[in-house]
């Protein structure tokens, strides 16, 4: 749906020829809100170096939606035929949390679950707002088509423990575990179309990816797990695509 309105919107700006009447006013600084759906691509993977035994570069994938109340604060400032702007845009709410609990077999030649290794372990991600730089066209008196780059910032928690065999008891060893999070800043691209409802009011729509790359997580050894090389970081990798639509007035 998102990508199929973006189409359409690029196709329109391109068939259009960019007139813009004299008594029509884009240029200024606006308000806003709305909201956004975003989902989020997140991979962990807990031991890349492989280190801890039976437990290898373990790696679980999650692709999760959630969605989230925007604000929107901005300038734009007309150069000929073409609007250039700064858009800030704060996040309120949404963000995601997954959750992967897998058990491996320590022995696979055994019966099955006879003795197992634990991995549990969340990873988080929320958005906090973005900061972009705008520049659209108007098709007609009532449309601007366009496009954006920024930056986007979103914080990102990884946390979790690796539990060895019971030995026929009711307690696990107690392996390795992580906890950490970090604040990732990243460049965000997007298209984007704003129509005018009725005189210095809008409806703007954007669609928006940022590749956010990958930030380590140290693991620490547990008192259960003795081994001579010092544990390799989890890495933790994710991006977001974001489809928002929300209301803009200009004073």
């Amino acid at each position: 749906m998102q990508k199929r309105l973006a189409v359409v919107l690029l196709a329109s700006a391109l068939s259009s020829p960019a007139v813009l009447a004299e008594d029509v006013k884009w240029d200024g600084f606006y308000i806003g809100v709305g909201g956004h759906s975003s989902s989020y691509d997140i991979s962990v993977d807990v031991d890349p170096a492989g280190k801890i035994p039976h437990v290898g570069s373990f790696i679980f994938d999650a692709d999760e939606s959630k969605k989230a109340l925007d604000f929107m604060l901005g300038y734009k400032h007309q150069l000929g035929p073409v609007l250039l702007g700064l858009e800030l845009r704060p996040t309120l709410g949404g963000g995601v949390s997954v959750q992967s609990v897998t058990e491996q077999d320590l022995f696979p030649g055994l019966p099955p679950n006879f003795l197992t290794v634990v991995v549990d372990q969340t990873a988080s991600v929320k958005t906090k707002g973005t900061l972009a730089l705008t520049a659209e066209m108007p098709v007609g008196n009532r449309l601007l088509i366009g496009g954006e780059v920024g930056v986007s910032q979103a914080t990102a928690t990884l946390s979790g423990t690796v539990l060895g065999p019971d030995f026929f008891t009711e307690v696990r060893e107690d392996w390795a575990m992580y906890n950490d999070s970090v604040n990732k800043t990243a460049l965000t691209v997007g298209l984007r179309g704003t129509f005018r409802v009725t005189g210095d009011l809008s409806v703007v729509a954007r669609y928006a990816q940022t590749d956010y790359g990958t930030f380590a997580v140290p693991v620490k050894l547990g008192p259960d797990l003795v081994i001579d090389e010092k544990l390799s970081p989890a890495e933790v990798t994710f991006s977001d695509k974001k489809f928002s639509i929300g209301l803009m007035y200009r004073f």
